[in-house]
Parts: structure tokens; C-alpha cells; sequence
């Protein structure tokens, strides 16, 4: 990896890091902010792996300054794994790059937030809800459906000017 991708890589992850701090918070964990749409433009913009390394660095950066973890499993399904699969997004990389089209940035950020959201729901089934996946799936969707909407908003824009 070449020094000035290491660098859009931190730099992603910083954003994404100052982003998590602006939005609503809920009391018992989750929150809707921007802090997957640097992740989700540079997945779009470099591919899968550099999206998935970057989401996994911000997963780990993001449990260090939350520090809410029960359990070592709960620490990898909804922190390193949940944001690793942000990278997802660079699977439409070469497509977009081709073709800059909304449709193709907004597929992108559906698959990404959906995998995002399997694994903060079998989370919830293991440590939370008491194998509820109704209740799991319900308080997921709370958070992150808002973002979802923000990002397939907000992605396409962003990724016009940056990719």
C-alpha cells in the first residue's frame, strides 16, 4: 500500500471517526450520524479491500473510544465486523468508476448497510435481546435505516466530486 493511500485511508478514517460524534446518540446504544459515508466513498473509490480495511480500522478505533463491550465476540460482530463490511461498497468500484451513476453508488451503500446491519442484529441475538431477533432486528433498523437514507442521499454526491 503506497503512501498516499495510507494517508486517504487515515484520513477517511478520521473523518468517519469526527462524524461519529456529531449526530443522535440513543441511550442504550446505536446512533444516526455520517460516519459511514467517508468509509462508503472511499470503498467506492479504491475497492473492496482498502473499504474493508478502513472499516475495520474505524471499527476498532470507534470500540476504543465507545468501550461499551461485554464480551470479545460482541466486540468483533459489532465493532470490526459491522464496520468492515462498509468495504462491501467496493465491490461496485469498477462500475462506478466506469459509469458514475447514482444507481450504482446507491446499490452499493443497500448492500453495505444491510450486512452493517445482519451483524449488529446477531449481536443483539447473542448479548442483548435474549435470542429475540424480532426485538434485535427492530432496534437495529432504528439507527441504522435513518442512515442508510442519509448515505444513499448523501454518497452519490460525494463520490461524484471525490471519485
Amino acid at each position: 500500500m503506497g503512501s498516499r493511500l495510507v494517508g486517504r485511508v487515515g484520513l477517511t478514517v478520521a473523518l468517519a471517526c469526527a462524524l461519529s460524534f456529531v449526530g443522535w446518540r440513543f441511550p442504550t446504544g446505536g446512533r444516526i450520524s455520517l460516519e459511514m459515508v467517508p468509509i462508503l466513498v472511499l470503498a467506492l473509490s479504491d475497492g473492496a479491500g482498502v473499504g474493508t480495511l478502513c472499516g475495520a480500522l474505524f471499527g476498532a478505533l470507534d470500540m476504543l473510544l465507545e468501550g461499551a463491550v461485554r464480551h470479545p465476540i460482541e466486540a468483533v460482530l459489532d465493532y470490526l465486523v459491522a464496520f468492515a463490511v462498509l468495504g462491501t461498497a467496493g465491490w461496485f468500484s469498477g462500475r462506478y468508476r466506469k459509469e458514475h451513476r447514482s444507481e450504482v453508488a446507491v446499490a452499493a451503500v443497500v448492500l453495505a448497510v444491510a450486512l452493517r446491519f445482519v451483524c449488529h442484529t446477531v449481536s443483539g441475538v447473542l448479548w442483548y435481546t435474549a435470542g429475540n431477533w424480532t426485538m434485535s432486528a427492530l432496534f437495529n433498523a432504528s439507527y441504522l435505516v435513518p442512515d442508510a437514507i442519509m448515505c444513499a442521499l448523501l454518497v452519490p454526491q460525494v463520490a461524484r466530486r471525490v471519485v
